[in-house]
């Protein structure tokens, strides 16, 4: 219920904020630690060095990054953390009609990812690993490649003599468009990227954007733009507290993780409507988040609750926040 209230939530209050014609949306995960209970074994994990042990929960969130909101998670224990399966069930259920761009991280590079997908989507991925490895990859630091190949379940004869035209994937590969010793195909088409992101440093990246309209240079610009999914991670543990938990039971845990991310939602809905004027010098700047919350819980908790008048509130130097618009990959 509290997922769905968090998807409802964000699907009816969002304003369409586009970049080049496109509506970003990052994928990532962030582990959440909660009170130990070693008889809980499928979130516990031993200590190392004390002997104490410590659980995690595994938290994927599909964010819209222009928006600035969360549209919907996935929590996932901490022993069957599994980020490229935690990816299926929010795109899913996603109802986005207009033009979409899904930008994700390492961890979510798969087969099924993909064909799920049917969008637009730049992923980073490992060099020569994974999904690339076997590709015969150009003998160059920066590239601009595409592979096409049809996926099998069986390795047949002809799958071991044209490995460039056939891709095998074994059972314990999991892909929902063909069952396992099926003999259909699946055809695929990678365009992989590599570029530099600053001196003797290099990213690869998978994506089906035209090469005609996005170089590798808007490549690496939009894969920068992921950033601000891992800012509103931050602020999600620290502003808002997720580092604590009232509740001990894991499904009590997970309804507050779900309430913190609608309240992160209000307050980044505040923000966005609010008037706001850049103050005078080169740096940009941009509304706390911090101060965004308090005012929220200001909003609802104080009887009658206070008016925020344009000109006031939200514009003060004081609550404004410098945007590290530098930041690299490395960070």
């Amino acid at each position: 219920m509290f997922c769905a209230l968090l998807c409802l939530g964000a699907q009816r209050n969002r304003s369409i904020r586009r970049w080049n014609g496109y509506t970003l949306l990052a994928v990532d995960g962030s582990h959440v630690q909660i009170p130990s209970n070693i008889h809980d074994e499928a979130t516990y994990f031993n200590g190392t060095k004390d002997g104490r042990g410590y659980k995690l929960l595994h938290l994927n969130a599909l964010y819209d990054l222009e928006s600035q909101l969360y549209l919907d998670a996935v929590i996932q224990d901490g022993r069957v953390e599994h980020e490229s399966r935690a990816l299926v069930e929010p795109v899913d259920r996603a109802e986005l009609t207009e033009p979409v761009i899904l930008i994700a991280d390492c961890g979510y590079e798969a087969y099924n990812n993909i064909a799920h997908i049917e969008r637009k989507y730049l992923i980073r991925v490992k060099d020569k690993q994974g999904i690339l490895s076997g590709l015969g990859l150009p003998d160059a630091q920066e590239f601009d490649a595409v592979f096409s190949y049809s996926l099998s379940k069986r390795l047949t004869n002809r799958i071991r003599r044209e490995p460039q035209k056939y891709r095998w994937t074994p059972s314990e590969v999991h892909f929902d468009y063909i069952r396992d010793a099926s003999d259909a195909l699946y055809p695929i088409s990678l365009r992989v990227v590599r570029f530099a992101v600053k001196e003797s440093m290099y990213e690869t990246v998978i994506a089906n954007l035209p090469a005609d309209q996005s170089p590798p240079l808007l490549l690496r610009e939009l894969y920068h733009k992921r950033w601000g999914i891992e800012t509103s991670f931050r602020d999600l543990k620290y502003t808002l507290a997720q580092t604590h938990f009232h509740a001990k039971k894991r499904p009590f845990i997970k309804q507050e993780i779900f309430s913190r991310m609608t309240f992160y939602n209000f307050a980044s809905l505040l923000r966005l409507h609010t008037i706001f004027t850049q103050p005078e010098g080169t740096h940009v700047y941009h509304i706390n988040a911090a101060f965004a919350v308090s005012s929220f819980l200001m909003y609802v908790f104080t009887k009658p609750p206070p008016r925020f008048s344009p000109g006031s509130g939200f514009v003060g130097v004081a609550i404004l926040m410098r945007l590290r618009l530098s930041r690299g990959f490395s960070e």
